[in-house]
């Protein structure tokens, strides 16, 4: 496995962004993460409603009420 040395590293340049720009990267990271976060907690709200109507349906179904 290649190794790089503590040397190599600490003279490493690397290059960063203008704080403009780091801080239009934060904000756009932070616009994604909460719609991340909103997606999951819709997919979780539509699989219990899923599971709901399935039952409903089975349900019915056994009874002859389909």
């Amino acid at each position: 496995m290649p190794r790089i040395s503590m040397e190599a590293l600490k003279n490493a340049k690397i290059a960063i962004p203008p704080i403009d720009e780091q801080i239009r990267i934060a904000a756009l990271l932070d616009k994604l993460q909460n719609q991340t976060t909103e997606i999951r907690q819709r997919q979780k709200e539509t699989g219990e409603k899923l599971e709901k109507i399935t039952q409903t349906i089975l349900k019915k179904a056994f009874m002859g009420e389909l």
